[in-house]
């Protein structure tokens, strides 16, 4: 049977450690094998890994920092390398370039041909739906696509909005009462939603204030119970099978090294019991399931297993 690894993060990985002293807050990634970008949330910029592993602007322009070493954040369309960002979250492939979540902003921001734009939202925070500026989100976060939708975890309107390729912003999935319920999606309540991935026909998102995952699939919300988890361990524990400090990847001559907790299981394809979490309560359950994730924030899909 494939499986499928998910690594549900607090904070994402660094890559490398040259580049601990540039990245200040690396909150999303983005990665194909031609590209790589990891957006910096503390520097309110994107980056891009070259093939020697050394990070490069991408788009955003970093302003001078204050007492704390925080860039100010700021919002400007235009050239790449002149645009500025506030708080940028995560970055996905959208149309000819790539969405970008502009949390401070409330809005999104499409980056295509060295420009960057404003794709939906009005900078105002609110819960709108409607065309390009006309629609409001409330610090998105978390994006992901299934290739013709857009979909944003809109963090503290606690629900899942979609944006398809006309800027057309609708409600998907949740509404602006906090809390926890499953069903169908209009009726679902989610609890500061942060992550997002699209995977075999279902949108799962890290409810970061429910500390679970959730399962939007037919228009049904669902969270597993009793999850078939077959494969959960630390990060201090998969790591074993990953690239650890002085190991590079194959394509990345940079080594890698985890930060704060992640945790990884396997998903049975097709994924028919793949949720993982509990509202209970947040905490560290090694041996007994359901699993215990704490404000889990942001997913990562591989489909090579590490047992």
């Amino acid at each position: 049977m494939k499986r499928i690894i998910a690594a549900i993060c607090s904070i994402l990985l660094l890559m490398g450690c040259a580049f601990a002293a540039e990245l200040k807050a690396p909150a999303g990634i983005y990665a194909d094998p031609q590209t790589r970008l990891i957006v910096d949330a503390g520097q309110n910029a994107v980056f891009s890994v070259n093939q020697n592993g050394e990070l490069e602007l991408f788009a955003g322009k970093i302003n001078p920092v204050d007492v704390y070493g925080n860039s100010a954040g700021g919002y400007l369309n235009g050239a790449a390398l002149e645009a500025q960002f506030d708080t940028p979250w995560d970055i996905v492939p959208f149309l000819s370039g790539y969405i970008v979540s502009d949390s401070g902003n409330n809005c999104l921001r499409y980056i295509s041909g060295g420009k960057v734009s404003t794709f939906a939202g009005s900078r105002v925070a609110g819960l709108k739906n409607g065309t390009g500026s006309a629609a409001a989100f409330n610090c998105p976060r978390g994006l992901a696509s299934d290739g013709s939708t857009l979909y944003v975890a809109d963090t503290l309107n606690n629900c899942i909005r979609a944006v398809d390729k006309n800027g057309i912003v609708s409600t998907y999935a949740g509404s602006t009462t906090e809390g926890y319920a499953d069903g169908e999606r209009a009726k679902a309540l989610f609890n500061a939603p942060s992550g997002l991935c699209w995977y075999d026909g279902a949108l799962y998102v890290a409810d970061t204030g429910n500390h679970c995952i959730r399962k939007i699939e037919n228009g049904v919300v669902s969270t597993s119970r009793e999850p078939t988890v077959p494969f959960m361990r630390k990060a201090a524990s998969a790591r074993a099978a990953m690239p650890t400090a002085g190991q590079a990847p194959p394509s990345l001559k940079a080594p890698m090294t985890w930060r704060w907790t992640a945790w990884a299981f396997s998903l049975p394809t097709p994924a028919t019991a793949p949720c993982a979490g509990s509202i209970a309560r947040a905490g560290y359950a090694p041996s007994s399931p359901p699993p215990l994730l704490q404000s889990p924030a942001a997913w990562s899909l591989s489909e090579t297993s590490f047992a």
